[in-house]
């Protein structure tokens, strides 16, 4: 996959998180019971993300910044998980800094409510791990092929 079509990919996948998310919580405004006792929709205010976290959170998306841009210039798909991390972290910021707090919406089992951007970050990590996994094993492949 060459740089265009990666940075394209990225770039929508950022864009559509950020979209839906935002979507999702202004149609969540009462609880809606999809599957009883596992998944419900709960319109949830969590004022709980604090400054400290806001600081942290800042310096992490410029760290997934910077790798995106690294990873782009290798021509690395491991740069599309960045792009939704970095989605993820953007919309929590959002709706820190314009409403202070953040709206959370999905409710898994009896955890706490979670909104898109949770979701984002997550899956975003866990595919960015397989991805680093799958580029050690090769590497590893290739050495051995080499010897």
């Amino acid at each position: 996959m060459n740089k265009k079509k990666i940075t394209l990919i990225g770039t929508l996948s950022f864009i559509i998180i950020l979209l839906i998310d935002y979507i999702l919580q202004q149609l969540i405004l009462k609880n809606i019971v999809l599957i009883p006792n596992i998944l419900t929709f709960n319109y949830t205010e969590n004022f709980s993300l604090n400054m400290s976290t806001v600081i942290i959170n800042s310096i992490l998306m410029c760290l997934v910044i910077g790798l995106i841009i690294y990873f782009t210039k290798k021509e690395s798909k491991s740069v599309i998980p960045l792009y939704i991390i970095l989605a993820g972290s953007i919309g929590n910021l959002l709706d820190k800094f314009m409403k202070g707090y953040v709206i959370d919406y999905i409710k898994l089992f009896n955890n706490p409510e979670i909104n898109l951007s949770d979701v984002a970050i997550t899956v975003g990590l866990i595919v960015l791990i397989i991805c680093m996994f799958k580029y050690l094993i090769n590497k590893k492949r290739k050495k051995i092929q080499d010897e």
